[in-house]
């Protein structure tokens, strides 16, 4: 008699085993997802943001900061411009008056 109540747990089990599968399979995909759109958001943000500091940054600022970097990327000439802002107002100034 034992034997017949294992077998039948046993088969208990294999019946939820798929189930449990779906559930996890579901899980992880809803969770890739969610990570998956939290990085785009943050891109975008990024993207945003520089595009808000170079349209907000005066015209020859940017000219000195494009020539004395030479051509950067977006992100690295507003975190370079941000990080040495009167720096680069003064030289921009300077570079005018040339």
């Amino acid at each position: 008699m034992p034997r017949l109540r294992q077998t039948t747990i046993r088969q208990e089990e294999r019946s939820i085993y798929p189930f449990k599968i779906k559930i996890m399979n579901k899980l992880t995909k809803y969770t890739l997802l969610v990570v998956a759109l939290l990085l785009l958001l943050g891109i975008a943000g990024r993207c945003d943001y520089n595009e808000s500091v170079i349209y907000n940054m005066p015209d020859n600022v940017y000219q000195v900061l494009k020539t004395e970097l030479g051509n950067p990327s977006d992100s690295r000439l507003v975190d370079e411009y941000m990080s040495n802002r009167n720096h680069w107002d003064s030289l921009a100034i300077d570079y005018q008056l040339k």
